[in-house]
């Protein structure tokens, strides 16, 4: 029998996935993923999913909705991705994460599966492994609620051989081009093959015109199915947007609340937190005991770390947002033009796969210092020079430095009471900054 694995060790073990290149031919990706579930003993077909898609907001509509469902006592599982800190932020049941044990144990059982029972030429990927981990966590804790943040797209994905009971698709934007197409057309049709035959309910929770007229189409197509639209089944208007939050009224198809309070800035996460609230009206009317009262603390109670969060160190104010495509950036500059920053610094890295050059562009329209560094996610750094070319071609100076740590002490340095850091670009720099690093460095 191999000796147990270490923690360091399956970390180890799952970072050779992130540089895999998976095969997504003729369905390839699929294939594998229905093997890999057959192989472990793991079926979908005993659970209802609420599968969620989207550019945007889909891990805080996933957080918002598992909120809400803990605050009821309805048992479920949630899955969500990027972490921040830790992997095992990616697996909760009942807001509770995989014990680190259980995460290890898993682990160890998929590497010797793979190496002694499957074909070790067939490609398996980083988002196959995380689907095995999930359910395997979700199987053993009897879970059958499952609320599942999709990776990349929709058909691109091998969580697209769920069924899902209600598929959700969030803001629509151009991003992941390489795999999911370069037009708008393109990417929304990817997303929305989670919506399948069996599907009964499709929230589609995003103001994109040419996203909805494409989901409009699949509406007419697919009669079995209730496609419920923000601004048309259900829609929210805006009270309040402060540092501390948002509050405002929210009016469904069978549920109207008022001055409803979410403590997460931003107009885009009421957005969010309304395609949730929408989600669970679909889950009242299908049984499920959902009250007014549980919904607002649900709601109000939820905390989701890097999207906009603000912290403090050293007497400093510090605002973090793992803000990553265009659409996701615009509506930091919103909230940042909204809140009255004026003085500030910018702290950025950046990931391969990205709209680098409209990404610069928009960070310099928000007009400030810039401090670069590479992505703590080693396996796609993008490199100094295309930094630095995309900020000068907007006539952006741009302090680069070796490491995140250099550039954190560097961006510090000076920075006045009435400054703001607004640290952003990567939900990995965001994540390895809000691991106690910040405090620990500026002591340094």
């Amino acid at each position: 029998m191999p000796d147990a694995m270490s923690y360091e060790q399956c970390l180890d073990y799952l970072t050779q996935f992130n540089t895999r290149v998976t095969d997504r031919r003729n369905g390839a990706h699929l294939k594998t993923m229905r093997e890999l579930l057959a192989l472990f003993g793991l079926d979908t077909a005993g659970y209802q999913i609420i599968q969620i898609t989207g550019s945007c907001g889909k891990g805080s509509t996933a957080h918002f909705l598992s909120s809400m469902l803990a605050a009821h006592g309805i048992h479920h599982g949630l899955f969500t991705g990027p972490h921040l800190d830790t992997y095992e932020e990616r697996f909760a049941y009942n807001g509770e994460t995989i014990p680190a044990s259980l995460f290890i144990s898993f682990i160890e059982e998929i590497k010797a599966r793979l190496e002694t029972e499957y074909d070790a030429e067939k490609s398996v990927g980083h988002m196959h492994v995380m689907v095995l981990i999930a359910l395997m966590f979700f199987q053993k804790k009897g879970a059958g609620l499952l609320v599942f943040e999709n990776g990349v797209g929709g058909e691109s994905d091998p969580s697209n051989v769920f069924d899902p009971f209600i598929s959700v698709i969030t803001e629509i934007t151009i991003d992941h081009s390489h795999l999911l197409g370069n037009t708008i057309r393109e990417i929304v049709r990817n997303k929305a093959a989670i919506i399948k035959k069996s599907t009964a309910y499709a929230v589609c929770g995003m103001t994109e015109p040419q996203a909805r007229i494409e989901l409009q189409h699949a509406e007419n197509e697919r009669i079995s199915t209730r496609f419920l639209y923000w601004n048309r089944e259900y829609e929210s208007t805006i009270r309040e947007v402060t540092k501390a939050g948002s509050r405002f009224d929210y009016k469904g198809f069978s549920l109207s609340l008022d001055g409803v309070k979410i403590n997460m800035p931003g107009r885009h996460q009421v957005q969010n937190a309304s395609t949730a609230l929408c989600v669970m009206e679909i889950l009242r009317r299908e049984g499920f005991g959902v009250e007014e009262e549980a919904v607002r603390k649900g709601l109000s109670s939820m905390r989701f770390s890097g999207r906009m969060e603000w912290r403090e160190v050293g007497g400093r104010k510090i605002l973090l947002d793992g803000a990553h495509n265009p659409l996701q950036l615009q509506a930091l500059a919103n909230y940042v033009k909204e809140s009255g920053i004026e003085r500030k610094r910018i702290l950025v890295s950046f990931t391969s796969n990205r709209d680098m050059e409209e990404t610069a562009r928009l960070l310099a329209e928000m007009n400030a210092p810039f401090y670069a560094a590479p992505s703590p996610f080693k396996e796609r750094r993008v490199g100094r020079e295309d930094v630095e070319r995309n900020f000068h071609k907007y006539g952006v100076g741009c302090t680069y430095c070796d490491t995140v740590e250099e550039a954190f002490r560097q961006a510090m340095s000076g920075l006045q009471e009435d400054e703001v850091l607004i640290v952003t670009g990567s939900l990995y720099l965001v994540g390895f900054l809000n691991s106690g690093r910040m405090e620990a460095l500026y002591e340094i």
